[in-house]
């Protein structure tokens, strides 16, 4: 009798601890802090890896409790892509402001099966609990999202690309995406523009080294004249020719928020280099354009020149290594005499001369309102009427200029420069001393060692005709052990006789 009401009351104390625990929340969404999210994701990343038949990555298991997951090089491939995509999904989905439907662990293990493709085929069956994942209000916390995703050269390609693309947009967290150098092709593209068309997250993507061709950059244009988060874009060594540059134009004469658009090692030439520089006559919001290696020539310098007169946000234009000659030069400098807003021009590898340094710089001197504060020129050798004319906008505005020395047909032959230690010495012959003498004089305390200052007082003493850039030079060349210090015992850079007489010992008598 006893034992039965024994049982009996351990049965009605179980109701109740049952009663009780259904009142609360699981323990996967009790709490809401950091620590909670991220092992909840890697168990929900090594489930995946034992489903898809995969090998977990141990530095991905790290990567996953941080803001930044760093995977470049490691070679993961499509699978494992997969399994990552799991794991960001249901990181999301951890936290919620809705009290009366608590999502439980199987919820968490089979959420999105027939609504999610990347995780469709990871369960034979359906999954029943869907309706009670609409009612979730997400709480997206800061430090419990991963913002930045770095794939870099894993051999995607563009079955993987589908499942980050489908994993993309229903994560409202990742803000950087790299995914350069992983063969995504036609079909990644395909997957990356659906999914530029409805994410809101992203504000930086990398595709590039993929591969795309003209009709891939099409459709990443499309959908790009539509998106309004995408800050930075880098679509640089694909493959675009000039259909691809018309479809980059339009992206430009649509898009209303892109800040910066890398397209560098592409082959967009002639007609698309018109059509893109068409396109950025318009736009309003592009502040950084990269167009090295394009094959521009001097046609394309002209659409850039129209361009430049009209575009007032553009800060920032590279146009290195384009085959741009004197003549696109001088198109270039009719398109700077009215732009205001242009403050970086990058111009070296390219084939004009000095003539064409020489209009461009002149058309920026005449520009009062020039903004223009670093012109690089570096493989151009320029002349002395270039000099002076850089001098000109100095003295009303900061302007530096890279090239690659004075050696144009106007440049005046410069005056030999005199080696200072040269100069030292027939200071001394002529006045009949030694140099061995000149260091004793400085060495104030027979250590062998001479400062840089008190070497600099003695040259002012015996009033050498050394000036700053001369003492300078020399103290580089001194200084052995760049300490600031002399040492004119063993220095292998003074003169062979100079170092034969002061083999003496470091005390001798005055």
């Amino acid at each position: 009798m006893d034992q039965g009401l024994s049982g009996e009351a351990d049965e009605t104390e179980s109701d109740q601890v049952r009663e009780q625990e259904r009142d609360q929340p699981p323990d996967h969404v009790r709490e809401k802090d950091s620590t909670e999210a991220g092992p909840a994701a890697v168990r929900e990343y090594r489930r995946a890896c034992g489903r898809l038949g995969v090998v977990a990555c141990s530095p991905l298991l790290r990567a996953l409790t941080s803001s930044t997951v760093s995977m470049n090089h490691r070679g993961l491939g499509p699978q494992e892509a997969r399994a990552l995509s799991c794991a960001l999904v249901v990181r999301v989905l951890l936290t919620t402001q809705s009290p009366q439907v608590w999502p439980t662990p199987m919820l968490l293990d089979n959420i999105g099966v027939g609504q999610c493709s990347l995780l469709q085929g990871l369960r034979p069956t359906g999954c029943p609990w869907w309706p009670l994942v609409r009612p979730l209000t997400m709480h997206i916390c800061a430090d419990q999202q991963v913002r930045h995703l770095q794939l870099r050269d894993n051999f995607l390609t563009g079955e993987a690309a589908r499942h980050l693309a489908d994993m993309l947009t229903k994560n409202c967290c990742i803000e950087v995406l790299d995914l350069a150098d992983n063969r995504l092709e036609a079909a990644g593209a395909e997957a990356m523009a659906k999914m530029l068309g409805d994410t809101t997250s992203l504000r930086v993507i990398n595709l590039s080294g993929n591969h795309f061709k003209d009709n891939d950059v099409k459709c990443l244009a499309d959908a790009m004249s539509s998106n309004y988060s995408v800050k930075e874009l880098d679509l640089s060594h694909n493959e675009f020719s000039e259909m691809g540059g018309e479809h980059l134009g339009q992206l430009l004469a649509h898009n209303e928020t892109l800040e910066e658009l890398e397209l560098s090692w592409n082959h967009l030439r002639l007609k698309g280099a018109v059509a893109l520089c068409a396109g950025l006559r318009v736009n309003y919001a592009l502040t950084h354009l990269h167009l090295s290696v394009n094959g521009l020539g001097n046609e394309g310098a002209l659409a850039m020149a129209e361009a430049l007169k009209f575009n007032g946000a553009l800060l920032h234009l590279d146009l290195r290594n384009n085959r741009i000659g004197n003549t696109g030069m001088e198109a270039l400098a009719r398109g700077l005499l009215t732009n205001d807003s242009l403050r970086v021009l990058q111009l070296c590898f390219n084939i004009f001369t000095v003539e064409g340094a020489l209009v461009l710089i002149k058309a920026v001197k005449v520009n009062e309102h020039s903004a223009l504060e670093r012109l690089d020129m570096s493989t151009v050798r320029v002349n002395q009427g270039f000099l002076h004319t850089v001098s000109a906008i100095r003295r009303t505005q900061g302007l530096t200029v890279l090239h690659s020395g004075v050696g144009g047909p106007l440049a005046r032959k410069p005056k030999p420069r005199t080696d200072p230690m040269k100069l030292i010495q027939d200071y001394l012959v002529e006045h009949k001393l030694r140099l061995w003498d000149f260091f004793r004089s400085a060495d104030k305390e027979g250590t062998m060692k001479i400062s840089s200052d008190d070497f600099r007082r003695a040259v002012q003493h015996l009033s050498i005709p050394l000036d700053k850039h001369h003492l300078d030079e020399l103290m580089l060349k001194l200084e052995r052990d760049k300490d600031g210090r002399i040492d004119y015992r063993r220095d292998p850079r003074l003169p062979p006789n100079a170092r034969r007489d002061m083999r003496v010992p470091l005390h001798m008598p005055r």
